[in-house]
């Protein structure tokens, strides 16, 4: 479009503050999307981020035909990309994909994000397995981390019986 301007840096010692906010000036940016290398870690990234630029949303997007492979052999760069992400999309899903696998792993780094399949015949499925509850709800106190708030109070408005009678710890203001 008229208003789409397209910028690559090559190179990662490129990729700084200066040049970036050069690059919103020269174009007078709204917006900017970045599609990020990944064999650079993110944090290079957010160091390079102009001061009034803020992260709206971020996603990845792996060829699920090599997704354990890099998680394998390169399970640092995986982590970097899956720890703050709120969406993951597999392309190119075989039907034989090992949903669990893909699950244990992406929860392994984050809890919020959200895992599509995009499959070669165009449609699309997104991850319906159901995530354990963060806490023992054996325990005689269950202790609620802060990372854990939304999920316990929602657990808590949809299965208030199983609660009933239980001892909670969790940070508040009153």
């Amino acid at each position: 479009g008229k208003n789409v301007y397209l910028e690559t840096i090559e190179d990662e010692e490129d990729l700084t503050v200066e040049k970036l906010t050069a690059l919103g000036k020269k174009h007078k940016l709204d917006r900017v999307i970045i599609e990020y290398n990944g064999m650079w870690m993110l944090n290079k990234l957010y160091e390079a981020l102009p001061e009034n630029w803020q992260i709206f949303q971020q996603m990845m997007f792996a060829d699920a035909n090599t997704f354990f492979a890099y998680n394998q052999n390169m399970r640092s760069l995986m982590v970097d990309k899956l720890m703050n992400c709120e969406m993951v999309v597999l392309t190119r899903t075989p039907a034989s994909i090992d949903k669990d696998e893909v699950h244990k792993i992406v929860r392994g780094c984050s809890r919020r994000a959200q895992i599509s399949y995009d499959y070669p015949d165009g449609h699309v499925e997104y991850d319906e397995i159901e995530d354990p509850l963060p806490f023992d709800m054996n325990a005689d106190i269950i202790d609620v981390a802060d990372e854990d708030y939304a999920v316990w109070y929602r657990d808590l408005s949809d299965e208030m019986d199983v609660w009933n009678g239980k001892a909670v710890r969790f940070k508040g203001i009153v």
